[in-house]
């Protein structure tokens, strides 16, 4: 039910520290509404290649297929967008390519260390369109639901207890 709404959601804004499965979770979510929705193709992209590829193609003076590759996809998948804030040309893209897929109803979701609101430098138009869709704040897993998830991963696999007991340990 979630997946048939996710451009409903969309862009969803998956945001904590480094190592809480932003990815991992991102991409699990955009390969599962795939294979739900039968939609092809996804684009997948970090921050820095979104940025770097745009400032080649009007290098090269092929905005066009940059574009098309973008705003095509039938689902985009943004991590890490630090490096599209520190230029206004990639923001001014990514705001233009943020319209496109919400006409097309083309979900986003985007992985980020903070909500894209906080940073320094972020373009009012980039920050109303980032934040007009479901933000996700992930945290770390406290000790008690990391040995619980641990446990649970271990009645699958012959694990012995003391050894997820020093797993959990060291995670510590």
């Amino acid at each position: 039910p979630t997946l048939d709404r996710l451009n409903e959601l969309s862009p969803i804004v998956l945001y904590g520290e480094q190592g809480t499965g932003k990815t991992a979770l991102a991409i699990t979510l955009a390969v599962r509404w795939s294979r739900h929705s039968k939609a092809r193709p996804l684009c997948f992209s970090s921050g820095q290649a979104f940025a770097k590829s745009f400032a080649s193609a009007v290098e090269i003076d092929d905005v066009s297929s940059f574009r098309q590759k973008h705003r095509n996809a039938r689902l985009l998948v943004l991590d890490d967008i630090e490096s599209i804030i520190k230029s206004s040309i990639s923001q001014g893209e990514l705001a233009a390519t943020l319209d496109t897929l919400k006409e097309e109803e083309a979900p986003v979701i985007v992985a980020t260390s903070k909500l894209p609101a906080s940073y320094q430098g972020i373009s009012d138009s980039l920050a109303s369109r980032l934040s007009g869709g479901l933000s996700i704040c992930l945290n770390r897993p406290d000790s008690l639901t990391r040995d619980a998830m641990l446990e649970a991963l271990g009645s699958d696999c012959p694990v012995s207890a003391s050894a997820i007991a020093d797993l959990c340990s060291r995670l510590n």
